[in-house]
């Protein structure tokens, strides 16, 4: 089996864990995770910031720099994205860096402020194709009325236990789980709540109703990352914050109000996202 230097993050969340799981599956590579300077790929995750030259940080840029820019090999951008809206530098760290997919438009509007010219990438995260590593088990026969998924920064907080004991045949996922876990917990429910961004993208891929919660301001980026995500979709982001609105809004009226990612779209993104994966890591 071939091999791809994959960036990702060191924590065990979600969409850090599927991007492995979803490069070494569906295409067939061996993973070895690298660092962002001698990495063949990034792929899903809010992990661009980390390849722009850092101001604030300047000793930690000036090495990061010196081994990006003397990696003359090919860098290949697959759905990643910007965490923040800003983050500024005045350029990246890899020279030869190779934009086939990122996340929406916002982080396309950022590559480009930073390249100095135009990118033409296809828009998507890759964990859209989560429903693919269960494929074969689909469809997955429903158990629960709503999924609640809380960003592992939100865990602990009260409001996700108010939720579970309001909503009726609630449960609440753990995002820490094993990727293909997760995905099947998704598929048993009618209807998720999430406040972890790769909660609702693989309920989208799993065509399950979703609609985004906000519980703490832990979550890095004022909602950039979401915003971003839905731009790909040419959707305007919207979510409620469920310490500050009461649990009964969420009803099948409301989702069925308010969710408005169709199957086309992600069937779409889902061929985008596969048409757009670097065939130079596939090849001999």
């Amino acid at each position: 089996m071939k091999k791809v230097k994959l960036f990702y993050a060191a924590n065990k969340n979600m969409g850090d864990e599927l991007s492995k799981v979803i490069v070494e599956e569906l295409f067939h590579l061996k993973v070895e995770k690298k660092i962002t300077v001698s990495s063949d790929l990034f792929a899903i995750g809010s992990i661009l910031d980390g390849t722009v030259f850092n101001k604030k940080a300047p000793a930690q840029s000036v090495v990061k720099m010196i081994l990006g820019r003397t990696n003359r090999t090919p860098v290949y951008i697959w759905g990643s994205g910007f965490i923040t809206n800003d983050t500024e530098g005045p350029f990246f760290y890899r020279k030869n860096i190779r934009f086939r997919a990122v996340r929406g438009k916002l982080t396309q509007q950022k590559a480009e402020d930073i390249l100095g010219e135009p990118i033409q990438p296809m828009y998507g995260d890759a964990g859209i194709l989560a429903s693919e590593l269960v494929k074969k088990e689909l469809p997955i026969e429903k158990k629960y009325k709503w999924g609640i998924i809380p960003h592992f920064v939100d865990k602990n907080h009260p409001a996700v236990e108010t939720l579970r004991e309001n909503l009726p045949n609630s449960f609440v996922i753990d995002v820490r789980n094993e990727p293909k876990d997760v995905i099947r917990e998704i598929a048993k429910c009618e209807y998720v709540l999430s406040s972890s961004m790769h909660g609702l993208i693989i309920a989208d891929s799993l065509n399950v109703p979703n609609h985004h919660i906000v519980i703490t301001d832990k979550v890095i980026g004022d909602n950039f990352k979401f915003r971003d995500y839905y731009s790909a979709f040419g959707l305007e982001h919207h979510f409620t914050n469920i310490v500050e609105n009461d649990w009964a809004i969420f009803s099948e009226k409301f989702m069925k109000e308010t969710y408005e990612v169709t199957e086309n779209m992600v069937e779409k993104m889902k061929e985008d996202m596969k048409n757009s994966f670097p065939k130079e890591l596939l090849n001999d």
